[in-house]
């Protein structure tokens, strides 16, 4: 079974800087005589398998928070994160990865750390590159590469493995149709092996492209969580006002 739980999930860090009016990002609040940025507020979702949830709000609203915490990388403050499945994030197109060797051995160390089969890492190896179109630059030093590079090929390797969740955090940035419509293939046939999907991104187009739902977050707390188009609609209007 793939389930990721939030229950009244709460997430504060310490800080000096006192509360202001400013209604932009992550509130301030002051509990004890301390002051706490609230990244996440009481926030209660249950998602399965099959869910394709696109996490959208401004900056500071909480969406690489709640990654974070479905990844197990954060503990919550308050309440209770639950998580049925193994995670696999994309957080970075060069976390985990080294700038300084080519991709062909990123993907090589990658596989090793996923426990792939060693009788299987060179048709991984191959497989990625390809999909990445990164074939004249797989023995090049990854610090040659462009960020949208690099975030294909963190892509095809975050995806390669039978993952039950995954987690993606802003990193295709403004990348072209075609990636966009091979990713979503890659993507899909991983949805079929009942795979759970979390998108931050600020693009409405890769949205709409890779989720069915979408849940509206603004100073760490929901606003609104339903299907990607009502949810996107209702986000416009907020920004445009």
């Amino acid at each position: 079974m793939v389930r990721l739980k939030f229950d009244k999930a709460s997430l504060l860090f310490p800080t000096r800087t006192p509360p202001t009016e400013d209604g932009i990002g992550a509130k301030i609040i002051t509990r004890k005589g301390k002051h706490y940025i609230v990244s996440l507020n009481q926030l209660s979702i249950d998602l399965k398998a099959g869910d394709r949830v696109a996490l959208i709000g401004q900056n500071g609203s909480g969406k690489s928070t709640l990654l974070r915490l479905a990844a197990g990388i954060y503990v919550p403050t308050e309440g209770s994160v639950s998580i049925e499945g193994r995670p696999a994030t994309l957080f970075s197109t060069t976390v985990g990865l080294s700038v300084d060797v080519s991709a062909a051995k990123n993907i090589r160390d990658g596989a090793t750390l996923l426990n792939i089969p060693r009788d299987e890492i060179d048709d991984l190896v191959k497989e990625i590159i390809e999909f990445a179109e990164l074939q004249r630059f797989a023995d090049l030093p990854m610090r040659v590469y462009s960020s949208g590079m690099r975030a294909r090929m963190g892509f095809g390797l975050v995806t390669s493995h039978n993952a039950d969740i995954l987690l993606i955090d802003e990193v295709f940035g403004t990348g072209d149709s075609k990636f966009y419509a091979k990713a979503k293939e890659r993507l899909e046939k991983k949805m079929e092996q009942s795979s759970l999907l979390l998108l931050a991104s600020h693009s409405e187009s890769l949205v709409k492209s890779f989720c069915n739902k979408a849940l509206w977050l603004h100073q760490g707390e929901t606003v609104e969580y339903d299907d990607v188009d009502i949810v996107l609609n209702s986000y416009k209007k907020f920004t445009s006002s």
